[in-house]
């Protein structure tokens, strides 16, 4: 499993048109085009574009216009600076794979999310503070345990994760992602932080990876420095998994389920009750019993193998309800959407790219009434 995390402190404006250039290079990469077939959808020389990506001319503002809507971007992303190494986490992938299209999907989740903030309708909590930094797994615990009692929920199954990350400033989005092996992405703005997670992957994967995500958001001051001489990136990733996996299905509440659903007579039937009550994945689930030596490494090895079908659920009278269906977006962050769009500080358009269509035009509540003295203001100014 490769991973990598980073973070970034506000998004900056391009410094330089070398800056730009490098971003029109990129997006026409990442859409596969030739410069030659870039410059016949714009309807410029071959030549011109060849110039744009060294720099070496400069855009009007109808040619932006047209870049973006040919290479799918938004104006602003080819006139800000991009924040490196985007993508957070991925699996089973050699640390030379990228992502370009995730990158920039996720530079586009921050930047609404700090439109919203600028425009005063968003205002991101602040994560639990750690009374010391995070440098083994019983730290980690430790962080998921102080991030639940945030949550107001210290015991049992975690439910509506989206939005129980979103009241430690956390912005989840899931969202489905063609690369089989991207699982989720976090990024750390001036306030608050983003994330996205792939939401083709299973629900109990989807959970997973959001919660390792909120581990990114939680822990990531406070483990960093600690790995910065020689760690590896693994071992960084190991706590942030150990504080998902406790975030999710916290120690207390597993051995004591464990006991009253009688795992040590019937360990299978157990934990088909624990994977659908905690929302889980099996695999999850299975190691997390053996790390906490609920089961020996014989009995995980059989359970896991022992993947339970729909009607394991259905005898067992079990239902597994899905979370983060795609598209999913932060149910605060759609109200304050919702919000700016009622006080006409957002059209339409915008309004549902921000909802992520989650919400069509036709579905937007009406805005509110703009008070006649305010107009005739505005038409005396």
């Amino acid at each position: 499993m490769l991973v990598s995390h980073t973070s970034m402190s506000g998004l900056r404006a391009a410094s330089s048109w070398n800056e730009v250039a490098e971003r029109v290079a990129e997006a026409r990469q990442a859409a596969h085009l030739t410069q030659e077939e870039l410059a016949d959808a714009l309807g410029l020389d071959r030549t011109a574009v060849t110039k744009i990506e060294s720099g070496r001319r400069q855009l009007d503002a109808i040619e932006l216009l047209n870049l973006a809507r040919v290479l799918r971007r938004s104006p602003e992303w080819f006139v800000s600076a991009p924040p490196p190494a985007v993508v957070s986490r991925r699996t089973q992938l050699t640390e030379e794979a990228t992502f370009p299209d995730v990158d920039a999907l996720v530079e586009e989740l921050a930047r609404d999310v700090e439109l919203l903030v600028e425009l005063g309708e968003l205002d991101p909590p602040e994560p639990p503070s750690l009374p010391q930094p995070v440098s083994d797994v019983l730290g980690a615990e430790e962080g998921a345990v102080r991030t639940r009692a945030a949550f107001g929920v210290r015991t049992g199954p975690l439910h509506e994760l989206l939005r129980a990350c979103e009241s430690v400033g956390l912005y989840g989005f899931s969202i489905p992602i063609d690369h089989p092996g991207f699982d989720g992405a976090y990024v750390a703005l001036e306030r608050g932080g983003v994330a996205l997670v792939n939401g083709s992957v299973d629900p109990g994967r989807r959970r997973f990876n959001l919660a390792h995500e909120l581990g990114h958001h939680v822990l990531a001051d406070e483990y960093s420095a600690d790995f910065a001489l020689g760690e590896s990136q693994s071992d960084r990733e190991k706590l942030v998994n150990a504080f998902a996996i406790h975030l999710l299905m916290p120690r207390d509440s597993v051995v004591e389920d464990w006991k009253r659903l009688g795992g040590e007579e019937d360990p299978r039937a157990a934990l088909v009750h624990m994977a659908a009550d905690y929302r889980v994945s099996w695999t999850a689930a299975c190691s997390h019993l053996l790390n906490l030596g609920l089961v020996d490494r014989d009995a995980w090895w059989t359970l896991k193998e022992r993947r339970p079908t729909r009607a394991d659920y259905i005898e067992a009278n079990v239902l597994f309800v899905e979370e983060l269906a795609p598209t999913s977006v932060p149910p605060g962050f759609a109200r304050a959407a919702l919000r700016a769009f009622r006080k006409h500080k957002l059209g339409a358009d915008r309004t549902v790219e921000l909802l992520r269509g989650t919400v069509s035009a036709e579905e937007l509540p009406l805005p509110d009434q703009i008070p006649l003295d305010a107009l005739k203001g505005e038409l005396r100014g």
